[in-house]
């Protein structure tokens, strides 16, 4: 069976480390199905990292990674036990993230999931099992290559290495949201009123969140132009009525998979985009409140309305704080072949060329790690600029207002 090099100075030039003694009780109340966790992920972020002081892992005190801080190429080690064993290949993969658990003296509290986080972390978390399959990570700004460089033919089958960089984005953190309202005395005369609805005094309310965009018509004010919107959201973390969905989607439907699927309802870019990211965190906030000359419904997200955001009411930003991703390492080797000839010539032929020559003798082992990571609030400023910046609102004391 082959294992992890567990290196005791990750923490300061990447790689798998030993568990942090400060990270044994929250891993004791992860409670996530993951039999053991062999040690903890760190991400290299500089070549020459190890000259701004040595951590050991055992003691250290090492912060979450940040969402969007670039990782630089770091290696997973695999080695045999010893004679007779060999490294056929081996299969990294980000399987699920998970809510890290908060100290006692947190300022939130402890989290506790309603019935939207079930469902929104079920489906976009990895909480599904047989969702993400192998070789793949959640987070779309992860790379993962296998079997780095051929190592485990050029090391006749002693070490196996796969290789982790790119960033985290934002996708864990699902719980982002925009709300913002429209009328026509905001900049938006072409808003379209339904029929019977007072012109002067008509309002819309939108919540753009993960699942998707919500819609309140003819939404009530308060006495000071706001609304009350603590009293916007049920016990079950969905929106109150008459809060409706904008779509088809219906919340009930167990089978609901936008979040996921759709670069609409992911909070993560794909595409990994910094100035996109630094300015409208995805596609579907730009699209919202965006100004266009040719603003037709073809290329409006929320159909009927033809008007772009009138003024932001809330920015909401997550609450879930600190997330932890499991990585999962495979590893497939022979043994009790002491003198195995490594004739093919790539990774891919070996492997065909061991289970259909040594079938009898492949043996499987799957090792866990996992890795903390922390949202950057720093994007909120930047992205609260752009968003007042596109307020229809503007329109209304600047007729020649011009949107960035």
């Amino acid at each position: 069976m082959a294992v992890p090099f567990i290196n005791v100075l990750a923490p300061s030039m990447g790689g798998i480390g030993p568990i942090e003694t400060a990270d044994f009780g929250k891993l004791s109340r992860l409670n996530n199905g993951i039999p053991f966790y062999a040690g903890r992920f760190y991400p290299k972020k500089e070549d020459d990292a190890w000259i701004n002081g040595l951590n050991f892992g055992l003691i250290a005190r090492t912060p979450p990674w940040l969402t969007w801080d670039e990782i630089k190429p770091t290696q997973i080690w695999m080695v045999s036990l010893g004679d007779g064993e060999k490294i056929v290949e081996t299969n990294t993969s980000i399987v699920r993230i998970d809510v890290w658990p908060r100290d006692d003296d947190h300022e939130s509290g402890p989290w506790e999931n309603n019935t939207y986080d079930d469902r929104i972390q079920t489906l976009g978390w990895g909480h599904n099992p047989t969702f993400w399959g192998d070789g793949v990570s959640i987070d779309n700004g992860i790379e993962i290559e296998q079997n780095y460089a051929g190592s485990n033919l050029v090391s006749l089958g002693a070490i196996g290495i796969s290789t982790i960089e790119g960033v985290f984005t934002e996708y864990a953190f699902y719980d982002q949201e925009l709300i913002y309202m429209n009328r026509r005395d905001l900049g938006q005369p072409e808003l379209v009123v339904p029929e019977g609805e007072d012109p002067a005094s008509y309002t819309e309310l939108y919540r753009v969140r993960a699942d998707g965009i919500w819609k309140q018509k003819n939404a009530p004010l308060t006495g000071d132009s706001t609304f009350n919107l603590d009293d916007l959201t049920g016990e079950d973390g969905y929106p109150k009525l008459p809060m409706t969905f904008v779509g088809d989607w219906d919340p009930s439907h167990a089978d609901y998979g936008e979040w996921v699927h759709d670069n609409h309802y992911v909070i993560g870019l794909t595409d990994n985009n910094q100035q996109q990211v630094d300015t409208y965190l995805n596609r579907t906030w730009d699209e919202l409140t965006k100004w266009t000359n040719d603003r037709t419904g073809s290329n409006v997200v929320i159909g009927a309305s033809k008007a772009p955001m009138g003024q932001v009411i809330q920015l909401t930003a997550s609450k879930l704080d600190t997330v932890v991703f499991t990585i999962k390492t495979s590893t497939k080797t022979l043994t009790g072949i002491p003198n195995l000839p490594f004739s093919p010539s790539t990774t891919a032929a070996f492997t065909e060329y061991a289970k259909a020559n040594f079938a009898d003798n492949l043996t499987s082992s799957i090792w866990y790690f996992y890795l903390p990571v922390k949202l950057n609030a720093t994007m909120f400023a930047r992205r609260k600029e752009l968003l007042i910046n596109r307020e229809g609102i503007r329109k209304r004391d600047n007729p020649t207002a011009v949107s960035i």
